[in-house]
């Protein structure tokens, strides 16, 4: 049987801190529940360790992550244990396998027109497919809405038929019929005369 181990997250950055070589991501996910019909807010932080060895990865998320990101990031726990006051004590460190940025903080603030025009867009064209569709569809439910409806346009012209294998084979069975039956008496050639 397979053996998995991982940590899964979506949510937003709340730190991006460097401690030695090793780079500490926070990120906070919702996990709000309700309490006598009320919600709760509720956040769950989980700090993610991008270790040094990961060169690459480290510098983008350095030049690249801000706090209020919306990352996706899965991470390998493992159990640590030191030693404090002569007490030992243990925690997990999530080591980071797969970091990826879903949204900026900064695009949120750039939203989509309502209406395409207002922009100077065209407005989106369906494909031929999904217009006849819907055009079926609308008629399906009105039948008097039919007419007044755009036809897509002029129909082609049909295929020619093929010619029927039934013509075929018949003409393929008289010449064979013709090639092996012998050939009837009357249709035979009359003998001709020997001379005296």
């Amino acid at each position: 049987m397979t053996q998995l181990c991982e940590l899964t997250q979506i949510g937003r950055i709340g730190n991006v801190k460097e401690v030695g070589q090793n780079l500490m991501i926070s990120v906070a996910s919702d996990a709000s529940y309700k309490k006598d019909g009320e919600w709760m807010n509720r956040a769950n932080w989980i700090e993610h360790t991008v270790f040094g060895r990961r060169d690459k990865m480290k510098d983008w998320a350095l030049d690249t992550l801000q706090a209020g990101d919306l990352v996706f990031i899965r991470s390998t726990p493992s159990q640590t244990s030191w030693e404090k006051d002569g007490e030992k004590r243990y925690g997990y460190t999530m080591a980071v396998t797969e970091l990826k940025l879903l949204t900026a903080k900064a695009d949120l603030k750039q939203r989509a027109p309502a209406d395409p025009r207002a922009e100077g867009l065209r407005p989106l064209r369906l494909p031929a497919k999904r217009a006849a569709r819907q055009r079926r569809r609308a008629s399906a439910r009105a039948p008097g809405l039919r007419r007044s409806l755009p036809r897509p346009g002029p129909r082609r012209a049909p295929f020619p038929r093929p010619a029927t294998r039934s013509s075929d084979a018949a003409q393929r069975r008289e010449r064979r019929l013709a090639r092996r039956s012998p050939p009837r008496a009357r249709d035979r050639p009359s003998p001709v005369p020997r001379p005296p």
